[in-house]
């Protein structure tokens, strides 16, 4: 028996500050119900110059007609719908983007209903790639692994040593942004050659960016067989993980992408700075309604993307898929270039001859005019053949519509198929350089109501073959008497380092013809839900509102205020928010911790921890607070410099990752606000065979080393976005 070979570890910890800084199944269904609800949409067929989907052989997408009554016309491009596919879906000459010009592109994606067997994704591509439209990753042969998503290299070569090579198997001069659904998370001494490990160390579905055709956008991971398997053949394999840019995750729903709804996406270039600015689920699917999203501002380079200075570059999406897929499917809301529109909403109350802004009022049966504007501001084409599918707030009795064209010209709209409050109208003239406007007005009235009325924003889509563009209502109060003002007048927001009691000062007035100067004003308040006391508001329009210390909680506190007459006249509500600052910290962090002395075999093995971690959380800051803890280390070496071959790593119930030089997150948690758990324990909750442990190469040589571990805390928010630029 040889002699046994003994590895002392030993590491110096360090606590980093504290930062507040966000951080296949039923494919043939889910494809039918894809195309029975998909948005409206512009046509694709090959009467359409300026994109197409027949771009290599290589490629399986095709153009489906929506089977949606409500969408008529539209056409879906299916990128992928099978295993081991590619789908490409350019920009042909005539539909290149100009970088000289500000522009928009807008489309609904859909990426299956998997959820976690939800099969690789899509990309939105720009690029200059020199083979136009036949650009594809890889070699002319073989199956494109689905990890690429038809855009980024291709890490199949277990002894590809070179980054730049695999650069240049990706579609060249690009950038691409992800919607990957397919976590590609192989690693370690199987992931060689596997095209499996690009998403090592990032989360299971996410959104994120990089220049596929770029070096530095593949990070190497060299595995040492050691000096045996190197006598008898080659002792270094590799795999790549590719750095992900600007990535967004939805913790709270993390199979956000495959969730069988189509997603809306925004894309807006902006020639100064040469910006993109990308909005994710910006519109409901099923109301086709504005909501937040997510999304990013992406400075672009433009000598990555355009090295000839051709001043144009051409966009599409591309797609893979592996033995796991889903459908990719694509609707298209315009082409830059071919008719760039505008289309909005004013609401006008006539009888006050003011116009109702969002969160405004009109009177109870005020007489209302409510106009849809479309513009048209420039393209290669007229925007012709527009029909209008309005959807009027039902609180509106209608009387009258028409239509006022730039040109002077009037059409008058018939109401005897407004139903609903929905009509579907054409317009008779189409909009170009010489007939740039049009104005639907609808006239009418608001609806009689005993009590205050709140009236819901709607969307209203105007739609043609090459054009799809939507315009949404305000959402206003109808009141039935008077309107009424409330203003908080103290200092807002509140912010208290300790528990105590305080008073919101503010007035509260009503305003109008039917106003009533006797009328008692009440100011009802609710702090975190829960209603409070009502104030009586004094007869020059002031109230004081007082607020125990004791109703108010560690963290974020939410009041909003209502002023209300007994008659029924409410305002607007008003919120203040009022915080009780707590903390999070590190509470107990062992300074110095070992790692089990071990018997180094020739063979990968995991060294587990000594009985020496001492590692706790503590946070004050009240009920629904995440936090997330990360780690990074830095390589362990003896005293003489000799680097340890081996790495530390992070093992819990689902995955294992690396630890090194960047920062990677190890935990997230959320407290409920009890005293009990403000203090959480994050060595206790380690087993032996889970939290930090040490992975040693075969290659490994005796010794003691020692290294160094920076933890980080920081607070999360529900959407985990990355600010690395």
């Amino acid at each position: 028996m040889g002699a046994k070979r003994w590895l002392h570890l030993g590491l110096v910890l360090v606590m980093a500050g504290l930062s507040w800084q966000g951080w296949c199944v039923g494919h043939a269904d889910d494809l039918s119900t894809a195309l029975a609800t998909a948005p409206h949409g512009i046509v694709l067929d090959k009467t359409n110059p300026f994109v197409t989907t027949e771009t290599t052989k290589k490629s399986s997408a095709t153009v489906m007609a929506s089977t949606n009554p409500n969408a008529p016309g539209t056409q879906v491009a299916a990128l992928t719908s099978g295993p081991n596919q590619f789908g490409s879906m350019w920009a042909t000459q005539q539909g290149l983007l100009d970088l000289g010009r500000d522009q928009t592109i807008s489309m609904w994606l859909y990426l299956g209903n998997s959820d976690a067997q939800a099969g690789a994704g899509l990309a939105f591509v720009l690029q200059n790639d020199s083979r136009g439209l036949e650009a594809t990753p890889g070699k002319r042969k073989g199956v494109i692994p689905g990890e690429t998503l038809g855009v980024w290299g291709v890490d199949d070569d277990s002894h590809q040593s070179s980054a730049k090579k695999v650069a240049k198997t990706a579609i060249q001069n690009s950038w691409a942004l992800e919607f990957d659904t397919q976590w590609n998370g192989q690693e370690n001494d199987s992931a060689a050659g596997k095209a499996n490990s690009f998403d090592v160390g990032y989360p299971v579905m996410h959104i994120a960016s990089n220049y596929p055709g770029k070096t530095t956008t593949y990070q190497r991971h060299e595995i040492d067989h050691g000096i045996i398997h190197g006598l008898l053949g080659s002792r270094y394999t590799y795999y790549y993980n590719l750095w992900h840019k600007n990535v967004v995750n939805n913790v709270n729903e993390p199979n956000f992408l495959s969730n069988g709804q189509w997603h809306h996406l925004t894309i807006r270039y902006q020639k100064k700075g040469g910006l993109l600015m990308y909005t994710f689920d910006d519109r409901d699917p099923q109301m086709h309604t504005p909501q937040q999203g997510i999304g990013r501002t992406i400075e672009l380079d433009l000598n990555q993307l355009d090295p000839q200075k051709t001043g144009q570059i051409r966009w599409g999406l591309t797609s893979a898929t592996s033995d796991q897929f889903e459908n990719h499917l694509v609707v298209l809301e315009n082409v830059p270039g071919m008719v760039d529109v505008d289309s909005r909403t004013t609401l006008t109350d006539l009888d006050r001859k003011r116009v109702v802004t969002s969160g405004g009022q009109v009177k109870s049966k005020s007489r209302v005019r409510l106009d849809y504007h479309l513009a048209y501001r420039s393209g290669r084409q007229a925007w012709a053949d527009i029909v209008a599918h309005l959807k009027v707030p039902k609180d509106i009795d209608v009387k009258e519509i028409k239509i006022a064209y730039s040109k002077g010209e009037e059409q008058q709209v018939s109401l005897t198929n407004f139903a609903d409050n929905e009509l579907s109208v054409r317009l008779q003239n189409a909009l170009n350089e010489e007939n740039r406007a049009a104005v639907i007005s609808v006239m009418g009235q608001a609806k009689a109501v005993t009590t205050t009325k709140t009236v819901e924003a709607l969307t209203s889509k105007f739609t043609s073959a090459t054009q799809v563009s939507a315009a949404d209502t305000p959402d206003f109060m109808i009141n039935p008497h008077a309107r009424m003002s409330l203003e908080v007048t103290s200092e807002t927001p509140i912010v208290l380092s300790s528990r105590r009691d305080i008073v919101v000062e503010g007035t509260a007035r009503l305003k109008g013809v039917d106003a009533d100067d006797s009328s008692k004003i009440w100011i009802k308040a609710q702090l975190n839900g829960k209603a409070l006391e009502p104030v009586l508001v004094n007869r020059a329009g002031d109230f004081q509102l007082p607020i125990s210390g004791a109703q108010i909680q560690r963290g974020a506190n939410h009041l909003e205020l209502i002023a209300m007459t007994e008659e029924g006249d409410a305002s607007a509500p008003v919120t203040v928010p009022i915080t009780l600052v707590g903390t999070l910290r590190f509470s107990t962090v062992s300074l110095r911790s070992t790692f089990k002395e071990t018997v180094l075999t020739g063979e990968t093995k995991r060294v587990q921890r000594e009985n020496d971690w001492i590692l706790s959380v503590q946070d004050e800051r009240g009920t629904g607070e995440p936090w997330t803890l990360t780690a990074q280390a830095e390589p362990f070496k003896t005293e003489t410099g000799r680097p340890l071959v081996g790495q530390l790593i992070y093992v819990d119930t689902y995955r294992t990752r690396t630890i090194g030089a960047e920062a990677t997150e190890i935990l997230t948690r959320q407290t409920d606000g009890s005293e009990a758990d403000t203090l959480y324990d994050v060595g206790n909750s380690w087993t032996p065979e889970t939290g930090l442990l040490l992975s040693v190469g075969g290659g490994a040589t005796a010794g003691k080393y020692q290294g160094t571990i920076t933890w980080g805390l920081t607070n999360a928010p529900g959407y985990d976005v990355d600010d690395e630029a």
